[in-house]
Formats: C-alpha cells, sequence, structure tokens
C-alpha cells in the first residue's frame, strides 16, 4: 500500500499496528530497565516509591507508541490484582493516562483505547476500593485537565466520558444498584457536577457538566437494555435508585448561575426522562397491540416518583434563598413533572401499585410486567440512599414508600 493511502479497513489497520509483524518493538535501554523494574514490584505486590510512580506515568504518557501500549498492559494487569491502591499515586498515573489518551490517532484507536480504559470501572473485582479510587481519580483527571483539551481533540475526550459514564453505570446495575455501590460511586459525580459552581472553576468545569448532563439519561437506559434479548423488555431502574441518580442533576438545576446549564438539565435530564415514561405507558395502555420494541423505550424509569419529585422541586423553589432565575426555571420543570404525575395517578403507581402487563412478541398474549431489581429484605425495609455517612437498612410502612429527600444541602 502506498505511503498516506487510506486503509478500507481502520480496525485491521490498528490490530496490524499492534501486531507490528509479530515483532517486539525494543524500547530504549533507561525505559527498558524502568519497566523491567517495576514490572518485578508491581508481580510481587512490593510498595512503589513515588519516584518510581513518576517513571510509570512518564512511560504511560510517552510519544512512543510501544512504550505507551507496555506500559498500560502493565497498569491493567497492576489494577486487577490490587486490592488497594494509594489514591495519590493513582492520580500520578491517570496523568501518564490522560497523555496517552492525548497521543492517540484516529477514530479506532481512540475507541479501543476508550474501551480499554472505562472497562476497568466495571470489571474490577478484586477489591470495591480500587475501582472507586480509580472512577474517582478519573473524575479528578477530567476536571483538571477539561479546560487544556483543544478543539481538536474535543470529541475524543467527550468519547472518553460518556464511556466512563456508562462503564460507572453499568457496575451499579451489576450489582444490582446495591447502595454500597450506587452511593459512593455518584457521591463522586455529585462533587463533580457542584464544581461548576464553584468560582474560579466554573467557566472550566461548565462543558464537562452540560457534556456529563447530555449522556446521562441515555447512557443509563443503554445500561438497562443491554443483554436482553429482542423479545425481552430492559430491566427497570428502582424508584429510590432513580431519584438518587438524578438529584445532582435538580441540585445544579437550583444552585447554578449559567442558564446554558439550567436549561441542559431541563431539557436533557428532566424533560427526556417525562417524555420517555410518558411515551412508554402509552404503549403499555394499547395491550396486545404494542410491540415489545416500542415498549422498551423508556421502560427503564417507569418506576419514577414523579409526584415526590414535583414534591421536592416545589420546597427548592419556595426557598428565600433560592435566585430568581432559577425559581422560574424550577416552576417551569414542576408542571412538567405534575403532568407525569397525573398520568401514573391514573394507573395507581402513586400508590406503589405496579403497571399493567406487557405485550408479548407474537401479540398472541398479554405479556407479564418485567419486574425491575428489587432487594431481597423483609418487614418492609427500604434503602434510604440519603444516608451518606452510614448507608442503613430503615423500617417503612410500605416498601414503594418514596423517600424523604434533602436536595437542599447544597
Amino acid at each position: 500500500r502506498k505511503r498516506g493511502a487510506g486503509s478500507e479497513d481502520p480496525q485491521q489497520e490498528y490490530q496490524d499496528k499492534l501486531n507490528r509483524k509479530g515483532k517486539q518493538q525494543k524500547l530504549r535501554p533507561g525505559i527498558e530497565k524502568d519497566l523491567s523494574k517495576l514490572q518485578g514490584k508491581l508481580k510481587n505486590q512490593e510498595d512503589i516509591s513515588d519516584a518510581r510512580i513518576g517513571k510509570f506515568a512518564r512511560a504511560l504518557a510517552s510519544t512512543d507508541w510501544h512504550t505507551r501500549e507496555r506500559a498500560l498492559s502493565m497498569f491493567e494487569t497492576f489494577l486487577r490484582s490490587s486490592e488497594n491502591v494509594p489514591s495519590d499515586g493513582l492520580r500520578k498515573m491517570w496523568k501518564g493516562l490522560y497523555y496517552s489518551f492525548w497521543h492517540s490517532d484516529k477514530v479506532p484507536v481512540q475507541q479501543e483505547l476508550a474501551k480499554r480504559l472505562s472497562s476497568l470501572v466495571s470489571s474490577l473485582e478484586v477489591s470495591p476500593l480500587v475501582a472507586l479510587a480509580y472512577w474517582r481519580a478519573f473524575l479528578d483527571t477530567m476536571v483538571r485537565e477539561w479546560s487544556f483539551v483543544d478543539r481538536h481533540r474535543l470529541d475524543k475526550f467527550m468519547s472518553l466520558v460518556r464511556m466512563f459514564v456508562h462503564a460507572c453505570l453499568s457496575r451499579m446495575s451489576t450489582h444490582e444498584w446495591h447502595p454500597d455501590v450506587v452511593v459512593p460511586m455518584w457521591d463522586g459525580m455529585r462533587e463533580t457536577l457542584l464544581l461548576a459552581n464553584d468560582v474560579g472553576k466554573g467557566t472550566a468545569i461548565t462543558g464537562l457538566a452540560l457534556h456529563i448532563t447530555s449522556v446521562f439519561v441515555d447512557e443509563l437506559e443503554q445500561v438497562c437494555s443491554s443483554g436482553q434479548g429482542q423479545d425481552e423488555l430492559p430491566d427497570v431502574v428502582p424508584s429510590d435508585v432513580l431519584s438518587f441518580l438524578v438529584e445532582p442533576f435538580m441540585v445544579v438545576m437550583c444552585t447554578s448561575n449559567s442558564m446554558a446549564l439550567v436549561k441542559r438539565v431541563i431539557e436533557a435530564v428532566y424533560a427526556k426522562l417525562a417524555k420517555k415514561c410518558t411515551a412508554c405507558m402509552r404503549q403499555i395502555e394499547q395491550g396486545e397491540d404494542a410491540k415489545v420494541e416500542d415498549v422498551s423505550k423508556g421502560y427503564p424509569f417507569v418506576q419514577i416518583d414523579a409526584l415526590l419529585m414535583a414534591k421536592e422541586l416545589f420546597d427548592v423553589a419556595a426557598d428565600p434563598g433560592t435566585n430568581q432565575h432559577n425559581r422560574e426555571k424550577i416552576y417551569d420543570v414542576i408542571a412538567l413533572v405534575e403532568q407525569l404525575a397525573e398520568y401514573q395517578r391514573g394507573w395507581g403507581l402513586a400508590e406503589g401499585s405496579s403497571a399493567p402487563s406487557t405485550p408479548s412478541a407474537d401479540g398472541s398474549k398479554p405479556r407479564k410486567k418485567k419486574k425491575g431489581v428489587v432487594f431481597k429484605l423483609q418487614n418492609n425495609e427500604v434503602f434510604r440512599f440519603h444516608k451518606r455517612d452510614a448507608v442503613t437498612v430503615q423500617k417503612s410502612p410500605s416498601a414503594h414508600k418514596p423517600m424523604k429527600s434533602c436536595a437542599r444541602w447544597a
């Protein structure tokens, strides 16, 4: 093939580059020596000095592709076999990972690397603390470096953020939305979003908050739909979990001075949830005439507690400390959410009853409602996600009783 000619198959071109005709590229003597020593320490689970971590980070950020590839493979092996990783050291390594992704060229290479980095969030099972530290180190790195991303590389970093959000939600779904996983993982996201309100940081972080807000609902729906057959309905997000996931965006909408960010929260979170949920319930009402693929759109959100959400927003809007421009937008959202609440009241969802049966793929028999993930509790106990200091299980008169929100701590 002539030099400079485009490849017909970009993925094959990436594999050819990865293989290099089966020959391993020799590294420079200094880098080869440092990586060999570091590999021995990682294999023996020995403590790594700050100087060694710095050299490892430089290898991850090297301009040589083979150096970065070898260092990245060592990094993956290290995380998968570790039970605890210092947060400071992981942040330094993420500095190298950031520039490793910065140096990646062409879409297939970028997508493959983004997939490798993000998959660690959902696949690290040796210790939950390692996955949590890795997720928080990624968020800290994006907050620190987002303002330095130029317009030529903005698309690939936005794709990286989308994949990490998907991996975070996928880990929660894999663990059946258990509070021990959901609360610490999403608290990192909450802290990142609220940085948009900090003086001196808001201008740089607003772009990151806008992108996270835009992809949240779509990625959550994809996570619930993954692994389902053609004639199967997606999983349903429990109502208290969905309220907890939406809460950071509600706080941003109620406190942010950026009207662009407030408008994005309204359109990409509240309006999209209400539209998807309403359309799904209308499809279910058709009974046997409805198709499974039509019902699946928005089905993960059918347990949303719109009435509780409207009450929370009204309490925040009535607070004297709320800015007037935020209050006007909140009332617009309340009107939107109340319409969904009225629709749910017609179904009896406000009182905790289940949704009607959904159609089967062939339309022969009504399909029973696929239950969402529920915790195996006794005596009508429900998790209270808003107990952030210590996640506990508390008694409730009804297993479907909405939890009390604390949205105004911001």
